[in-house]
């Protein structure tokens, strides 16, 4: 308290007061370095070096400041958090006036934390540890816990008191201590206390620095130092219709990040997972194999929006870099682009001209048709078909606002790509819409990855596989992060040709960049189960669901791995449940396809009749009557349902009549090899 006095007297806040900066100092140390000081002070360091208690000082004043700054104001404000949250008072989050009152109450929670072990507010984020400050519910079960005087404990909440005003000052802390413990004998035990307090603290910051400097020698996978995951941003806003708004703003964020080839940026796919969860920065940051973690919370009301960001070095949960930024919505893309160049700044990431140029995009100057294009790209991003044919909607919106919105354009394109997949829609019909689109994106804007990577897929769909590639390519150099660009990629031009040691390298690029992504981890079993890998492709298989239990796409992929390995009784229970999560009918023609070759030959039959009433209504590939017509060993009428599928270009399935399993019993005759050289083209035997 002597010295929290003393700083006032000089007009100084310290603004950091937390373990770390507390010294013990050894009292025959405290009395050399004492003699000095006026006889007031020798005669208590005397006093101490008699008791044996260590003298505890504050230090590291560098983000003190002095609030005497005007005649008539005793207090200093500040445009944006500065200090360490967990020991923050609640102005510094509120970036209001303060003055030692705000020492005083990071002390109270620096005490708190030397008798407990814990803060006493926890939180993942800036927000989440304000919140529960506002909340003035202290957790005093703690102290009970670790029998701490009731008197102590009144004084501890004191000074955790949510208004400045109702917290000691200074006189009237060093007073209440002494209070507490009437008595020469009690005041010895309670300064004895307080310094064993202190060496706890500085005990637990020392294991804290020692186990956070073995992370960081650990030589096993460390994650890169120039890499980020953007965690959910927090959506203050009082409309909570405007959740979209702090999501999309998350997401262009990532996107302008995920430019700059220096650094490893995770997919918003994976970062989702954290959306509510509880706070630990370095197991999360451990899980997507990065090193620093972006937070940040957004709130729009009106024409106007606040931004708060803060960068943290997941190791030690140190605070790199924060700032808030107070705009007009009509400056949110320079917003977006200068957290996205702090952030390349404060990393050391090189940045070169285009990929300036490129964080500094300003796509549209239509608002409307922006928030629109954002609740697309959080739509598309989710999948399933709902999502996609309303991310589809939003896209067109967004293009009859700004005909010339060039991202808008290649979200249309993406969107069309998958809605296949997804929907019962038709493939012909939607590829051609996704070609329009993408060719229109690049039209306008020739540097968008989105668009190189929709129309690389819709060449690949069209059997120009051997086209698709350095489109492929060009959207993974504009955009070293993409992970969807890596994904198909890998899984597409280059597994179908049987180049499966790139397949593969693409999509396990594409699982570092998206680590939890269910639709990705599955797809690069599948390039195992190609590449005749089984053992790899199950286990790569199971893992995915793991992350996903109901991933239906995983489940069939399963199913099929343990088909081709043998395990017929295994494949049809994953085929079954692949059918009872999903609505893919692939599923359930796998599923007949493993019960004819396990001997029910009828379910084969059955499902060739359930395909031809279904013919009338919508398009059936003809693959999937070629796998039916496999399991019951017709092997003409298998070749001829592929051939009608190549020529319809049908290609969901065929594009992979080189390379996939089901088809090793067409194999060798020369009506299923002129089929391969059809669709992979000459030269790709």
């Amino acid at each position: 308290t002597s010295a929290l006095a003393a700083a006032e007297k000089q007009g100084l806040v310290h603004r950091d007061l937390k373990p770390a900066n507390l010294m013990l100092i050894n009292p025959d140390d405290a009395e050399a370095a004492g003699s000095d000081q006026p006889r007031f002070k020798r005669s208590r360091i005397r006093a101490l070096r008699k008791s044996g208690i260590p003298v505890v000082k504050i230090i590291d004043f560098g983000l003190a400041k002095a609030f005497h700054t005007a005649a008539d104001s005793k207090s200093l404000t500040h445009d944006r958090f500065v200090g360490t949250p967990a020991f923050a008072s609640p102005e510094q989050f509120e970036h209001s006036a303060i003055d030692v009152r705000s020492d005083i109450y990071s002390l109270g929670e620096t005490l708190w934390f030397a008798l407990t072990g814990k803060p006493p507010f926890a939180g993942r984020t800036l927000s989440e540890i304000h919140r529960a400050q506002k909340s003035n519910v202290l957790p005093v079960e703690q102290l009970k816990a670790a029998h701490v005087p009731s008197r102590l404990r009144s004084l501890l909440e004191s000074m955790l008191a949510f208004e400045p005003a109702s917290r000691p000052g200074t006189h009237e802390l060093a007073a209440r201590l002494q209070r507490s413990s009437p008595g020469a004998r009690s005041v010895r035990r309670m300064r004895v206390a307080l310094a064993a307090a202190a060496l706890v603290v500085l005990g637990m910051s020392a294991l804290f620095v020692f186990q956070s400097s073995r992370i960081q020698n650990a030589p096993l996978n460390p994650s890169p130092e120039k890499s980020i995951a953007v965690l959910p941003f927090e959506n203050r806003s009082e409309d909570k219709a405007n959740a979209y708004f702090a999501d999309g703003i998350q997401d262009e964020i990532l996107n302008r990040l995920s430019k700059i080839a220096d650094l490893k940026v995770i997919s918003r796919t994976s970062t989702q997972h954290y959306k509510s969860e509880p706070a630990n920065l370095r197991e999360i940051a451990s899980q997507l194999g990065v090193a620093h973690i972006l937070e940040g919370s957004v709130q729009k009301s009106g024409d106007t929006v606040r931004v708060n960001v803060q960068l943290i070095k997941a190791a030690n949960d140190s605070h790199l870099w924060a700032d808030t930024f107070d705009r007009k919505l009509t400056d949110i893309f320079s917003v977006e682009s200068e957290v996205a160049k702090a952030i390349a700044d404060t990393l050391k990431a090189k940045l070169t001209g285009a990929e300036e140029q490129l964080i500094a995009a300003r796509p549209t100057s239509d608002l409307t048709a922006y928030e629109l294009y954002l609740k697309g790209r959080v739509l598309w991003g989710k999948r399933g078909g709902d999502n996609i044919r309303q991310a589809i909607a939003f896209y067109e919106q967004a293009i009859v606002r700004d005909p010339n919105y060039a991202p808008a354009y290649a979200g249309l394109a993406e969107g069309y790509v998958i809605l296949p997949i997804y929907t019962d829609a038709s493939a012909r019909q939607a590829y051609a819409k996704a070609k329009a689109a993408a060719l229109k994106a690049l039209q306008l804007d020739d540097k968008l990855a989105e668009a190189h990577n929709a129309l690389a897929m819709v060449l690949f769909l069209y059997l120009d596989i051997a086209g698709s590639i350095p489109e492929f390519q060009r959207a993974i150099a504009l955009n070293p992060n993409y992970a969807t660009a890596h994904h198909w990629y890998g899984f597409n031009p280059l597994a179908t040709l049987g180049r499966f040691d790139e397949a593969i390298a693409e999509s396990k690029r594409a699982v570092e960049l998206d680590p939890l992504s269910p639709v990705i981890n599955s797809d690069l079993g599948s390039n195992l189960m190609v590449a005749r890998r089984y053992d790899e492709a199950i286990a790569q298989l199971r893992k995915t669901l793991e992350i996903d239990p109901t991933f239906s796409l995983a489940h069939g992929a399963l199913g099929e791995a343990l088909q081709f390995k043998g395990d017929l009784p295994g494949a049809i229970a994953e085929y079954a449940k692949a059918q009872e999560l999903g609505t893919d009918p692939r599923d359930r023609v796998l599923l007949a396809a493993a019960k004819a070759q396990s001997g029910d030959k009828d379910a084969a039959v059955q499902m060739l009749a359930e395909l031809e009433e279904a013919s009338r209504n919508r398009e059936i590939p003809g693959a999937q009557r070629a796998v039916l017509y496999i399991s019951l060993g017709n092997r003409t009428e298998a070749i001829r349902c592929l051939e009608r599928s190549v020529a319809d270009h049908d290609t969901q399935d065929v594009a992979w009549i080189k390379v996939y399993p089901t088809w090793d019993p067409l194999r060798g005759d020369p009506r299923f090899e002129a089929l391969v050289q059809k669709v992979v083209g000459p030269g790709n035997k």
